[in-house]
């Protein structure tokens, strides 16, 4: 457990009930330890400022991270915690409470849980009503609730699963395009809706709706779409059920990434004012955003952002925009640190800061191995070597560019193709063609290239050099 991290994005409030806990029994060191460690200090420095060993140290900070960690537990605001320790009473119930007793509260929670949608706590219910009605013919009335109960808890969580699936290749695809991944991406999008028909869920329609939404912005496979709805219609359907389920604390945290899908889905469309507003909220809740990636392909936001500032001629504002997001990284997470470290790297280019894009495309070169993604290697490398000509650093570029023609060579198709353009853009920089020639030959090259937006391409071609740009590589 990185209790440095944990410590460090526990909200305020969490904060100093905490130390108020250390406080009040007197636990200076501990108090110490967390402080620092919510500040950031040097380990050196907690090791001096304690006045005991490493050994010391290491012990003191394993036993922090247990009264962290059971604080944290003990606070989880959510209301259905209640529903779950009244099911945890259940056996208490059939053995300490009259036959009326027990029924009028089994009923109750029966309601309650029914309102949630919580099956797999609903079988307990179920299970205890056909305990009690043994000898009674509403015992075959509830053996039919309970397997049709344990029936919807299994739907739900294989509903769950195939999303959680749906939406990690989804990732794969999105930097493959591979044909293989799309299949894949129709079967499990066929199976979610094959369920919500069959479920009356609201659960399972939500995911398979979700899945509905992301394939439409992110796949487009029109034979693949047939029977859908639009998916502003989708997305709407969604919003209904969050309003009719506002005690489901999941679909709360939902919300936020919906804003997400509808920010993709208005600039997709070209209506900016609408986009604007869901960027708006999205800098607003952004916190939120990666920790629940699981549900949603939350990183190819970064590259509608980038589109979006492209798209409004804003792109030197992009820098100190991105501070206003704060996105939280997972980086465990391959696709997801890919994007966000394109994003930064144009966003400091824009800014005109370049040694800190190329620092941060060499880290992200040198930290993964892209062994599974070839071809989004190349679009990095080859960012990554229009940056060294824009720096003054022209002969750093030279390796980059040999490595991408050989995979240019290597390979065919539109991909290919693309990339052999942008090569032609970046040897131009070494031309000793006379200037006014070689900006001619820089403008053709780059209309070519961005004259449509190829889906093959990852990020490369999904945003435009400035005149700036085009100035340092016709010199």
């Amino acid at each position: 457990m990185k209790i440095d991290k944990i410590i460090k994005q526990i909200t305020e409030k969490d904060y100093n009930e905490i130390l108020e806990q250390f406080r009040s029994n007197k636990s200076e060191k501990f108090m110490c330890l967390f402080t620092a460690l919510r500040e950031g200090v040097d380990e050196e420095v907690i090791f001096e400022n304690l006045g005991i060993s490493e050994a010391a140290y290491y012990t003191l900070k394993s036993r922090l991270v247990d009264k962290v960690q059971q604080y944290l537990y003990l606070n989880i605001p959510d209301e259905r915690i209640a529903l779950l320790k009244n099911v945890s009473n259940i056996d208490r119930l059939l053995f300490k409470f009259p036959k009326e007793v027990a029924v009028a509260l089994l009923l109750k929670m029966e309601e309650d849980l029914v309102a949630h949608d919580m099956q797999n706590e609903l079988t307990l219910v179920y299970n205890a009503l056909k305990k009690i009605y043994i000898n009674s013919p509403k015992y075959y009335t509830y053996t039919q609730k309970y397997n049709k109960s344990v029936a919807f808890t299994l739907s739900i969580d294989k509903a769950e699963t195939l999303l959680l699936e749906f939406n990690k290749t989804l990732r794969d695809y999105f930097l493959s395009h591979s044909e293989k991944d799309k299949s894949i991406l129709i079967l499990y999008k066929k199976e979610l809706s094959h369920l919500s028909a069959i479920y009356a869920s609201h659960h399972i329609k939500v995911f398979s709706k979700l899945a509905d939404v992301q394939f439409a912005l992110y796949v487009k496979e029109p034979s693949a779409m047939v029977d859908d709805d639009t998916i502003e219609n989708n997305l709407r359907d969604i919003i209904h059920v969050f309003k009719n389920y506002p005690d489901d604390k999941a679909y709360t945290y939902y919300m936020h990434y919906v804003d997400l899908l509808y920010f993709e889905y208005y600039f997709n469309a070209s209506s900016l004012k609408n986009a604007q507003l869901y960027l708006e909220k999205m800098k607003n809740r952004s916190k939120d955003y990666v920790f629940c990636d699981r549900y949603f392909f939350t990183s190819a936001v970064f590259i509608a952002i980038l589109s979006y500032y492209d798209f409004k001629n804003i792109k030197a504002d992009l820098h100190k925009d991105l501070n206003d997001f704060s996105f939280q990284i997972d980086e465990d997470n391959f696709i997801d640190t890919i994007l966000w470290s394109v994003l930064n790297a144009y966003a400091l280019m824009y800014a005109q800061k370049y040694s800190l894009a190329i620092q941060q495309l060499n880290n992200l070169l040198n930290q993964f191995s892209f062994k599974n993604y070839r071809q989004v290697e190349m679009e990095v490398k080859a960012l990554l070597a229009l940056l060294y000509i824009l720096n003054g650093r022209s002969e750093l570029s030279e390796g980059l560019i040999r490595s991408i023609s050989k995979w240019v060579s290597d390979n065919e198709g539109s991909i290919a193709e693309k990339l052999h353009l942008f090569l032609r853009l970046l040897k131009l920089s070494s031309n000793n063609k006379k200037k006014e020639v070689k900006v001619q030959l820089v403008n053709k090259i780059v209309e070519e290239f961005y004259k449509e937006t190829d889906i093959t391409l990852c990020f490369l071609n999904k945003i435009g050099l400035e005149t700036s740009h085009v100035e340092v590589l016709s010199n």
